[in-house]
């Protein structure tokens, strides 16, 4: 038995439970199994009725660093600071009973919160698990304390389970507001920030456990309400002026009009999409650290997944050779529950299921986002990132993140997060490229429509047509009807390209990156032209290989319809791929940034992309054949 806490231990933990018995062993155990053994734990038991009180009785007479307090009446923020009151140690740890701590988990934040004086609270990443203990992926929030500050007025940047505060300056601050039922610790942390600085480490020091029972899936919309008044307050303090709530409850639709939050933003967080009432001009008191936000955000939108000279790149270079005959499938997942019933498709109609490799660079709300992963199919094949929903910047830019995936596999596969495939779908497209009358071929098509689960459409073989330039002048690829004179059985030549298929080999990464810059609009234009220029070789298939479902017959989510500034990356987008198609010059640096990286081939010009595929960017002029998807085989590039 451990021996018992000094007088003053190094560290309190502070775990409320309420009806947590399925894991609370678990968690308990992996804080009484810390590196750093000079702790006590303070279990609360918050009204539990399933079991867990006689749990936690077991664990305080077993080892006398845990103690039992009750807070049968209040909220988790009553139990808090019934913890915080009780806590002997001049650091206070924060744990939640579904999750688990690393056994190293308090020693190194410890080391790193003695080493930085001026925080107040530290975090860390987290390792996100499902209800079984199943690997989901992991999470890393900002660690720069000023980005943290002044991103918290957006969104919450601490995770609170794993956070190692100050217990001075928090109980100095108030502890937690009992007015708050669901997002206690978002507002403490734009309470605490009003004075001091709040901290992350990149290390993943807990496994977060992501189930539909915990309670931020239950309470989500609250939260989300919640989180809106207490960014309305932090803007108020910020601003000079008293705390507009005052006691007042925070979910009320009517107290948060009152305080002057838009009832767009309030419709907003009932209908669950983020929080965030941040009016579309900065206050006064964030301009001044704006070009010190949007550089460090520019440094890291500037990171090329692929670096030729990077790491990824030399051991993808490396591991060529064993990836013969194996296929890196790839693909953005946006809040999307059909995206695991995908995987599992491509792992059973596959012939040979143990030659792919799946990459998905996830966004999603954690809190409510948890149908997305009910199934896992071959886990140990599939290598996931995880973004906040919040954070998206669409298709390409996630397509960007997939690159760093790549394991030197011979082929790749770029698919969206909903499709279907047809049996043996892995050797008939490698049969289809093997086809095309081309050196370094890629094919692409507009793939017929399924309905969810698996009503497969019409297998129609169409070729990719061009059909208009749109409103912005970017031009827009199309299926088109297969001419009945037209040769069966041979794939077509195209100068269209379809986002949401393109199969051929992997070496294509190396000298046509996706463009993170890029955002929806034109992200098919720009890959065309920027493929064909480079010397590969469009195709459509000969027969039907995969299935795409097309969201105008069932509402999907988007991130342009969820991500407050998906406008201003669309125009910058179409400033940006109107100076590389020659269409206006711009000088917005913004619009620019990279384009040396991400700027037309090299192979062939843009004025013989123009003649092959029959259009002029600039006068948008469109000849007959290219609308009919007919084009005449290119020379090979150079």
């Amino acid at each position: 038995m451990p021996s018992p806490p000094a007088r003053t231990p190094q560290i309190s933990v502070i775990l409320p439970v309420r009806n947590a018995g399925r894991y609370l062993d678990l968690a308990i155990g992996s804080i009484l199994a810390q590196s750093l053994a000079d702790i006590e734990l303070i279990l609360i038991d918050n009204g539990s009725t399933d079991g867990s009180r006689e749990i936690l009785c077991n664990h305080s007479s077993a080892d006398p660093r845990v103690s039992v307090l009750d807070s049968p009446q209040g909220g988790v923020a009553d139990a808090l600071n019934l913890g915080l009151a009780a806590a002997r140690g001049p650091l206070v740890a924060r744990m939640d009973a579904d999750d688990e701590a690393l056994p190293d988990r308090l020693e190194r934040q410890f080391l790193a919160l003695e080493a930085q004086p001026g925080l107040a609270v530290l975090g860390c990443g987290v390792e996100t698990i499902d209800a079984e203990g199943r690997t989901l992926g992991s999470y890393v929030p900002s660690c720069d304390p000023i980005v943290i500050r002044e991103g918290l007025l957006q969104g919450n940047h601490m995770v609170h389970p794993t956070v190692l505060m100050r217990r001075d300056i928090v109980l100095a601050a108030g502890g937690y507001r009992p007015i708050f039922c669901a997002a206690e610790d978002y507002d403490l942390w734009l309470r605490l920030s009003d004075f001091h600085d709040l901290g992350n480490i990149p290390d993943r020091l807990l496994r977060y456990r992501l189930h539909t029972a915990q309670v931020s899936a239950q309470r989500a919309t609250m939260q989300r309400l919640e989180a809106l008044a207490a960014q309305q307050a932090a803007r108020a303090r910020r601003a000079g002026q008293p705390d507009p709530l005052a006691g007042r409850v925070p979910a009320d639709p009517a107290v948060l009009r009152s305080i002057g939050v838009a009832k767009a933003a309030i419709r907003a967080a009932q209908n669950g999409e983020a929080a965030n009432a941040t009016p579309r001009r900065a206050p006064l008191l964030l301009r001044p650290v704006q070009p010190l936000l949007r550089a460090v955000l520019r440094r890291m939108q500037a990171r090329d997944a692929l670096d030729p000279d990077g790491a990824t790149f030399a051991a993808a270079r490396r591991q060529g050779e064993q990836g013969r005959g194996r296929i890196f499938v790839f693909m953005p997942a946006y809040r999307d529950p059909e995206c695991q019933w995908t995987i599992r498709d491509a792992f059973e109609k596959a012939r040979h299921p143990d030659r792919l490799a799946v990459s998905v660079v996830w966004q999603v709300d954690p809190a409510e986002d948890l149908h997305c992963f009910h199934v896992r199919t071959r886990p140990e094949q599939v290598r996931e990132l995880f973004f906040r929903h919040d954070e998206a910047r669409g298709c390409s830019w996630a397509r960007n993140q997939a690159m760093r995936h790549w394991q030197g596999e011979e082929y790749a596969l770029q698919i969206d997060s909903h499709m279907r495939f047809v049996p043996g779908w892995d050797e008939q497209m490698i049969e289809e490229l093997a086809a095309c009358p081309s050196p370094r071929p890629l094919l692409t098509c507009r793939p017929p429509h399924y309905d969810p689960p698996d009503e497969l459409g019409e297998p129609h073989v169409t070729l990719m047509s061009v059909h208009q330039f749109d409103s912005h002048g970017l031009l827009q690829y199309t299926a088109a009807a297969m001419p009945p004179d037209l040769p069966r059985g041979v794939p077509q030549p195209t100068a269209g390209c379809g986002g949401g298929f393109v199969f051929g080999a992997a070496a294509r990464f190396l000298d046509t990156p996706f463009d993170p810059h890029v955002y929806f609009n034109g992200e098919e234009v720009n890959l065309a032209v920027r493929l064909w220029t480079a010397g590969w070789d469009l195709f459509v298939p000969s027969r039907v290989l995969i299935y795409h479902h097309y969201a105008h017959k069932t509402p999907r989510r988007h991130s342009w319809s969820e991500v407050r500034r998906s406008r201003r990356l669309d125009r910058r987008t179409v400033a940006r791929l109107h100076h590389l198609l020659g269409v206006q010059p711009t000088r917005n640096p913004a619009a620019l940034l990279d384009l040396h990286r991400y700027g037309l081939g090299r192979a062939r010009t843009l004025a013989e992309y123009e003649a092959f595929a029959g259009v002029n960017f600039r006068t948008r002029r469109i000849e007959d054949a290219s609308r009919q998807g007919l084009f005449a085989p290119a020379r090979p590039g150079t």
